[in-house]
């Protein structure tokens, strides 16, 4: 893959340089080597990541939405003003997710010791061009029907984008229309006691953009009880947060 075509280098007045160049080939390359492979996205989401790597998967979700939440959860019917925005709030990490953090839930939630020691079922892990938009409904992980990503994530990127670039809470407004993109799907079963679906996603209108939703069933009643001490201090943790960066907003304008 070359970083620009013959137009372009004539629109950019770099018209000596050919697809050949050694200077395209080389800028090729160190783009290449800095983005993440699909082995790299393998390895990360299967918690056996090295750091390199888990730096290159994390930085291809810098700027969009990143959202990690239990399969089972059920969107409020009564919810206040403010719709999806506030029910998913709480499982957003777009904002600490780095290698601490990472590294963090790989040691307490005994995925990576998991993978380690072989009992870490690889189901999917692919590119994919499937388009779904909001209206069409949910997400089913291919492998266990009981992993479902809600339309109402959907409805959320769409929304916190455009808040994000200081528009009206409209989906009109958001560079982001209602078609999304399944880029790269991936499924795991770490030792028989979770279930992680994991799908990285494209909104036509702002493609450079990979938001990640991440949902994840847990079929154990002993790690069940083990999770609910490490993820709900993590979800309230998340709730403050996203609640002082509103609060904030607000003051501005």
């Amino acid at each position: 893959t070359y970083l620009l075509d013959r137009r372009q280098y004539s629109e950019v007045g770099i018209r000596h340089l050919t697809v050949d160049s050694p200077e395209i080939l080389k800028i090729s390359t160190m783009v290449n080597n800095n983005a993440a492979s699909l082995q790299d996205f393998r390895n990360f989401h299967g918690m056996v990541c090295n750091p390199a790597a888990a730096g290159r998967c994390i930085n291809e979700f810098s700027g969009a939405t990143s959202i990690f939440m239990p399969s089972d959860y059920t969107r409020p019917t009564n919810e206040a003003d403010g719709g999806c925005l506030n029910s998913f709030r709480s499982f957003d990490i777009s904002k600490i997710l780095n290698r601490v953090s990472y590294y963090a839930l790989v040691l307490f939630s005994f995925t990576g010791l998991t993978s380690l020691l072989g009992c870490t079922k690889f189901l999917i892990g692919r590119e994919e061009q499937g388009e779904i938009s909001v209206e069409e409904g949910n997400i089913v992980a291919e492998s266990n029907p009981e992993l479902v990503i809600d339309s109402s994530v959907f409805e959320y990127i769409i929304k916190k984008q455009a808040q994000q670039q200081q528009f009206e809470d409209d989906l009109v407004t958001s560079s982001c229309n209602h078609q999304f993109f399944i880029k790269r799907r991936f499924e795991y079963d770490f030792g028989g006691m979770l279930t992680v679906m994991m799908i990285h996603l494209g909104c036509v209108g702002d493609e450079g953009k990979t938001h990640l939703v991440e949902v994840y069933r847990v079929k154990n009643a002993l790690l069940r009880s083990v999770l609910r001490y490490i993820v709900l201090p993590f979800e309230h943790f998340l709730q403050a947060r996203n609640e002082k960066g509103k609060s904030s907003r607000e003051q501005t304008l």
